[in-house]
């Protein structure tokens, strides 16, 4: 008993020592009583081996007990706070504190020393913000903006796909689109001449939220997260199937969830240089440190500038800029983070080959030069101001705030080809530009109370949200139609977008509800959400008048996860999704809301002591009804029937040994129409088949320098263009390889994309045009973290 008060004042001493905080020696004192035993690992090394330590992830305790080994250093920790807990990887660490320090760096646990200079491992009395398990590792389960019970990624009763900071990072991505490469089942279309870049999810169109926000492409015309600089992304997160309680009304396959960089307490400076193909320079630099001694308040600051001489088509080169500052309070039942972002982004036109209407295949022209002019490009500027607060009062009841200011414009100049007309390389073009202004505020409050009743763990979510934007749409003055012939003509494109063409005003208020109970190993989860939109747009040129539209509508969802064993586990889903439908028919009678709904069944499975997770579905996604033109009626829209897609999801990510780590993703989907359409029976732009898959083998060498290779795999199978099949875009297959090596605090990452140089498509809804992916191009990045 002696021998054990020893121990037990010792690890007070510690925290007391650790905190040097009246109140916390207090709070020590007063717990002292429930604190556990600490057990104090044997030396085993007789002299400190001084060369630098690697470890695999692992069980935590067995993890310091490989550190004190190595180091001969004594470590005390907390039985009860290391059972169960998983390491994270340790490389290059010198020291048994540094060791300790990546060792825990993904949990609650904290280090210090007692005064007789030994490291303890415990929990942590006093909570600090730390880096984001997204920041360092390829596999994402921690809880998430997107799930208003506090649910992990891992619990939440969905497919969910997570491209984590350090996968971008990784394979050099420079925009969301090049990230969502490595998630089957998501379609990305790029800019076209109708507006910004847009994605889809198992065919439905993807509702885009940040940070847990909903926010509306009305605010300024641009998919929301789109335009979101990829260089502050901490990750994200594809959430698969209509979600309308989380998103509102605006997400029918599927949401995808943009979450930022956050400032945490650890003190880290880096930054990165960046060149390639086609004059590419990128220059980010990435700064955190807490502000006080306590560490409870904590500041970041980013900023990134890149530029390039053209794109692969020859027109305007991508060039983005970005400044970043954020400021963050947390300790044990607080946490407030603020951030403004601030970015401007050109993006050079997304290069395309006209369709031969003839031989309905494209055009045979150089990939490399422009279409009549090479200044074609689309301008965003975003400003964005976002304030999240959570605060815990006891252990029942979570409040959670989040509010978001955004101004954003919009500025396309385009050749417009609108339609190809024969074989001869002639079309229908309006080159001329357009542009829009608009700004959305986003305000998003819940309550999460915890009750727990016998054995009966209840979780009871409520709240609500309000969306308001306005956009103000511009277009030029002068007539610009012209029939233009691709091989022989060039244009001088308008540079002003002068005439207000439209303004347009919507609001969106929802009100939700979340019931989650948990007993035995079953997980029950239930919530509905009311949506009242308004949408308000005033026409300012042709046939000026106002159009004022609501719409009110209830979205239900229900899911089920049963814990097979404590790595694996059943779960199933049924939710639904909708878009309100402002067009009217032919009798000037509104048409009815596009629904979708979808059931869902899989599991999760855990290997390798959670290093890697396997997500595997079947699901069965169904819409209501799609609006078409009415081919008697011009002007007007009519219903058909809508379309349904069945198929499997299965994706596998992680660690699967000590140096080897994987993403890898397949989706089959068949689509087919709910009954015979009078334009066809295809349904377009959505290919069969999806998959991606990128192994990454680092190791690290004796003498501390560390070589990796990455090869990637991603591609498509065929798709239609159009209904009836006359148009089709061929299946996609690009090869991608990193090579990376890294030493001390200095890294190299040198990367080749579309190795064999294979001319690929993007999946389009046009007979006119067709996107063209990235030819061969190669990227080197070097980084330093000081």
């Amino acid at each position: 008993m002696q021998r054990g008060a020893e121990h037990l004042y010792s690890y007070i001493g510690g925290y007391i020592y650790m905190r040097n905080s009246t109140i916390i020696s207090v709070l020590a004192y007063s717990m002292s009583a429930a604190l556990p035993l600490t057990i104090a690992i044997p030396s085993v090394a007789s002299a400190r081996d001084t060369s630098s330590l690697n470890l695999p992830a692992m069980p935590l305790e067995q993890a310091l007990q490989a550190i004190q080994a190595h180091t001969g250093e004594k470590i005390s920790y907390d039985p009860d706070a290391v059972r169960g807990q998983m390491s994270s990887p340790v490389q290059n660490a010198r020291t048994a504190q540094q060791a300790v320090a990546q060792a825990i760096r993904e949990t609650s646990i904290t280090q210090g020393k007692n005064r007789s200079g030994e490291l303890i491992v415990g929990n942590d009395i006093l909570v600090i913000a730390r880096p984001d398990e997204s920041e360092l590792n390829t596999l994402v389960r921690g809880k998430t903006s997107s799930s208003r019970t506090g649910q992990t990624l891992r619990e939440q009763p969905r497919n969910t796909s997570v491209v984590s900071s350090k996968t971008i990072e990784d394979q050099q991505a420079q925009s969301i689109f090049e990230a969502l490469r490595n998630v089957a089942g998501v379609t990305m279309r790029p800019g076209s001449s109708q507006g910004g870049g847009s994605y889809s999810i198992r065919g439905f169109s993807a509702g885009g939220i940040v940070n847990g926000l909903p926010a509306s492409s009305n605010g300024g015309g641009v998919a929301v997260g789109v335009s979101q600089p990829i260089d502050n992304i901490e990750r994200i997160e594809v959430l698969k199937g209509p979600d309308a309680l989380l998103s509102g009304s605006e997400s029918l396959g599927g949401t995808i969830n943009v979450v930022t960089k956050k400032p945490n307490a650890e003190s880290s400076l880096s930054t990165r240089l960046g060149t390639g193909s086609w004059g590419q320079v990128r220059v980010v630099v990435d700064g955190t440190q807490a502000l006080n001694e306590s560490k409870t308040l904590s500041a970041r600051f980013i900023a990134s500038a890149a530029d390039a001489k053209r794109n692969y088509g020859g027109y305007t080169g991508n060039g983005d800029y970005l400044v970043s500052p954020s400021i963050r309070f947390k300790n044990s039942n607080t946490d407030i983070t603020m951030t403004l972002n601030a970015s401007r982004q050109t993006i050079g036109f997304s290069p395309f080959i006209p369709l031969n209407q003839v031989t309905r295949q494209p055009y045979d022209i150089p990939h490399d030069k422009p279409i009549f002019t090479k200044d074609q490009s689309i301008r965003i500027g975003s400003t964005q101001f976002y304030v999240e607060a959570t605060q815990n009062i006891g252990d029942w009841l979570t409040l959670v705030g989040r509010a978001q200011h955004e101004d954003q414009s919009l500025f396309i100049k385009s050749a417009g080809i609108q339609a190809s007309i024969d074989g001869s390389g002639t079309v229908i073009a309006m080159p001329a530009p357009t542009s829009q202004k608009g700004n959305a505020d986003t305000v998003d409050g819940y309550a999460r109370i915890k009750v727990t009743t016998g054995p009966i763990k209840n979780t009871l979510t409520v709240g609500g949200t309000y969306v308001d934007n306005k956009m103000n749409s511009f277009v030029t003055s002068q007539n610009t139609f012209a029939m233009l012939n691709i091989f022989t003509d060039t244009v001088n494109i308008v540079t002003e977008a002068d005439q207000n063409d439209y303004t347009r005003k919507g609001s969106q208020f929802g009100l939700y509800a979340q019931y989650l109970v948990e007993f035995w190993k079953f997980h029950l989860l239930a919530g509905v959400r009311r949506n009242e939109t308004r949408s308000e747009i005033n026409y300012h040129t042709w046939n000026p008048r106002t159009v004022i539209q609501k719409d009110t509508g209830y979205s239900p969802s229900y899911g089920i996860v049963f814990d097979v064993a404590k790595n694996f586990s059943l779960y199933g889903n049924l939710v639904y999704g909708y878009l309100p439908n402002y067009e009217l028919d032919a009798n000037n009678q509104k048409l009815p809301n596009n629904k979708t709904r979808n059931l869902e069944g899989g599991f999760k499975l855990d290997l390798f002591h959670n290093r890697a997770l396997i997500n595997a579905s079947y699901f069965s996604l169904k819409q209501s009804n799609r609006a078409v033109a009415d081919p008697l009626n011009p002007g007007k829209q009519m219903v058909e029937p809508g379309q349904l897609g069945k198929g499997v999801d299965f994706s596998i990510t992680g660690q699967i040994s000590r140096d080897l780590s994987v993403i890898a993703s397949y989706t089959h989907t068949k689509f087919k129409l709910l009954s015979p359409s009078i334009y066809g029976q295809y349904v377009t732009a959505q290919p069969k088949d999806q998959y991606s898959i990128n192994g990454v083998y680092s190791h690290t060498f004796e003498g501390g320098y560390r070589a990796g290779l990455s090869l990637a795999l991603r591609g498509n199978s065929k798709a239609p263009n159009t209904q009836n099949g006359s148009f089709w875009t061929p299946a996609s297959r690009q090869f991608d390889g990193n090579i990376t090596f890294a030493v001390g605090k200095f890294d190299m990452n040198l990367g080749v994309r579309n190795i064999f140089d294979r001319t690929n498509y993007s999946p389009t809804p046009s007979s006119t045009l067709l996107p063209l992916m990235e030819p061969r191009n190669w990227r080197l990045t070097a980084g330093y973290k000081f």
